[in-house]
């Protein structure tokens, strides 16, 4: 999971809440996990060049599921040399202890570089708080992949474009100041109000149905995770990178 497999991450830190006392419902989960990468022992993460590399092999093109989906974000283009972060939460999402699920993934090169989904610290008293939780935690791994870009001579010019399908926590990150009803969280979150004012972070309103970290906050059905982890994983090619193939059989 953490190094090339990110389509398991919900399952496994869902898994992990009973690994102290499992029954025998977990033990058939952790089975179906193993089965999924049986099945797909060849899936890993796919990044793409500008342009193709002669001294590499030539590998397979990824498979995709078929996305017939209306409002695919076909206009959201990924840059090579450019961090996407996508980020999620899913509000009080587990019955057990009601701590919100923060999900969120940062991309560069047509698939995901860093990727987390954890149980938020506090249990949070509305989605916008949740959300805005889980964007702070998104903002300071938007910071530390910066910090590792610039010391390999990749230096991020531009704000990292941090994108969320909450209008609340959207709202609260450009504002200036806590207000009276988020007076009770947390301080250190709204440190993400100054990331943003120092143009580090551009917050961006996507649909939910366009939101790749969705898939690390919950269950999600069969197409909308595909479609998701279509994207996650690289098996998109980016406009860049389809462009490069094009003059490469051209020639």
């Amino acid at each position: 999971m953490v190094t090339c497999r990110p389509d398991i991450s919900y399952a496994c830190i869902k898994m992990s809440q009973y690994s102290k006392d499992p029954a025998e419902e977990h033990y058939k989960a952790v089975r179906e996990i193993f089965n999924y990468l049986a099945q797909t022992l060849d899936e890993g993460i796919y990044f793409w060049r500008s342009k193709p590399n002669v001294h590499l092999p030539i590998g397979p093109i990824p498979r995709i599921q078929r996305d017939d989906h209306p409002n695919a974000e076909e206009n959201i283009e990924d840059e090579v040399e450019q961090i996407r972060g996508d980020v999620d939460s899913d509000w009080a999402g587990d019955n057990k202890h009601r701590r919100s699920i923060t999900g969120y993934t940062l991309t560069m090169a047509g698939a995901a570089i860093y990727y987390k989904s954890k149980f938020q610290d506090c249990i949070s008293l509305s989605s916008t708080e949740a959300e805005f939780q889980a964007a702070c935690e998104a903002a300071k791994s938007i910071l530390y992949v910066r910090s590792i870009l610039q010391e390999i001579g990749l230096e991020q010019e531009d704000a990292t474009t941090l994108y969320i399908d909450n209008n609340g926590a959207l709202l609260m990150a450009d504002a200036k100041q806590p207000t009276k009803r988020t007076r009770h969280m947390d301080i250190k979150h709204f440190k993400i109000q100054e990331w943003v004012e120092m143009d580090l972070i551009t917050m961006r309103r996507i649909h939910t149905s366009d939101n790749r970290s969705d898939v690390f906050t919950k269950a999600l059905t069969p197409k909308l995770f595909y479609r998701h982890m279509d994207r996650v994983m690289g098996r998109v090619i980016p406009k860049y990178a389809q462009n490069a193939l094009a003059e490469e059989r051209k020639e």
